[in-house]
């Protein structure tokens, strides 16, 4: 399963343009049970989540370069918090996601945001993933959750941004 992963997020990435086809993020949840706390990675096309941030907060962050907006981190957490969520028996599980680092590959033209969050429960877990369906009505979110050796993942679109995952 990471190989097919691995392959699509290559082949969904790999663009030597700033000019891409298609709309798509990918995100990784993975669970630690021993420090009770999830592992998160969202890999998004820079100029794509740039857009979005400028048009929400009206505020040019110029992502990845030296003039970097001082409060560049603070929009981001505010952003991801608005739209990735995690619930468990209808209640949300604390999200107050610590954001641990960006990475850019500007061959890529993508960011990918590191972020964890505490939380005891994993049981059954749904998700709310909109990122970027403010933008692009046609947006693919890859979504791939791991607990332990099990490993689930789903597509959230426009339509579709709640999906539960039964471990």
């Amino acid at each position: 399963m990471r190989y097919i992963v691995l392959v699509i997020s290559i082949l969904i990435f790999s663009t030597n343009s700033v000019k891409h086809p298609v709309h798509v993020s990918v995100t990784s949840a993975e669970y630690f049970s021993e420090s009770e706390k999830f592992e998160i990675s969202i890999r998004l096309f820079t100029d794509d989540f740039e857009k979005i941030l400028l048009q929400t907060y009206k505020t040019q962050l110029q992502l990845g370069t030296k003039p970097e907006h001082p409060q560049t981190n603070v929009f981001i957490r505010k952003y991801i918090t608005k739209h990735l969520a995690f619930f468990n028996a209808g209640k949300p599980l604390p999200s107050n996601f610590e954001l641990l680092k960006k990475e850019f590959d500007n061959e890529e033209n993508t960011i990918t945001i590191y972020l964890k969050f505490k939380s005891k429960s994993t049981k059954n877990i749904v998700v709310k993933n909109s990122l970027m369906t403010d933008l692009y009505s046609d947006q693919q979110n890859l979504f791939i959750f791991t607990v332990g050796t099990q490993q689930l993942a789903e597509k959230f679109d426009a339509d579709l941004t709640t999906q539960s995952f039964n471990f």
